[in-house]
């Protein structure tokens, strides 16, 4: 039975229980039960911290835009016309570039870079002309393995001491049909650099609902072998192939 703060179930005395008879006289004597002993101190820092969480959402919803709380906005057409012509700046909190390999053969093993940026330079009317610019800072690389990570950092394997960069130039685009298309570029990594092609998908373009910001998001995905820009670490053992999932967003205005 569980027992809620400030109540005491009222049970017969047992004889096999020491103390029972006298804490039930004592109930019904006093008209009061023995409070609960306060919660272990973490389990009060998870209560709390849980509470503040609580309360800064609250804030966050008091304090939002107009346009949150007004009525739901539809979410936006993957339709390039809806977007002015300009130069886009990735939005850095919306982008994720992943990579997977295989690891012994057992699983796929994958990871990610925490710091990203870039630009589109779009001409929605003639989206092959647009021109694609991106950077990645070697050492952001995260697996969730913070001895992994400096390993990878090391001179045999990301060699971020004398690669700080990681840089994708478009070089040539082609639409397959309006939400469609591939867009190769030259990829330099460990100071090689080569010809690579994104399979990408256009998955929205329009105003945001917040601020004077209009938005247009893509995902994409290709395979590179590591090995073709001189990573060979754990060769074969670790995989050779390496498949790149990229999910972004580019912003233009204030």
């Amino acid at each position: 039975m569980i027992e809620e703060p400030g109540i005491c179930p009222r049970t017969a005395p047992n004889a096999s229980t020491p103390g029972t008879a006298d804490l039930t006289r004592a109930t019904n004597d006093l008209g009061y039960a023995p409070q609960p002993r306060p919660l272990p101190p973490p389990v009060m820092e998870f209560a709390m911290q849980n509470l503040m969480k609580a309360l800064v959402l609250a804030a966050g919803i008091g304090l939002a835009s107009p346009a949150l709380l007004a009525e739901p906005m539809a979410p936006p057409k993957a339709d390039l016309t809806a977007v002015s012509a300009g130069v886009y700046k990735l939005d850095p909190g919306h982008t994720n570039v992943m990579f997977r390999l295989s690891h012994l053969g057992f699983s796929g093993y994958m990871g990610r870079f925490d710091k990203i940026s870039g630009t589109l330079d779009l001409d929605p009317k003639a989206p092959t002309k647009s021109k694609l610019d991106i950077s990645i800072e070697a050492t952001s690389v995260d697996v969730n393995n913070a001895k992994l990570e400096e390993e990878l950092r090391d001179k045999d394997a990301f060699n971020v001491a004398e690669f700080p960069a990681i840089t994708f130039k478009s070089t040539k685009l082609e639409q397959k049909d309006p939400t469609h298309g591939e867009v190769t570029g030259d990829l330099t990594f460990l100071g090689v650099t080569k010809p690579v092609t994104l399979a990408v998908t256009l998955n929205g373009a329009g105003p945001y609902p917040m601020g004077q910001k209009t938005g247009v998001g893509f995902s994409a995905t290709a395979t590179i072998k590591r090995s073709d820009f001189g990573m060979k670490k754990w060769l074969p053992m670790v995989g050779d192939d390496v498949q790149l999932y990229i999910e972004t967003e580019f912003q233009q205005g204030s």
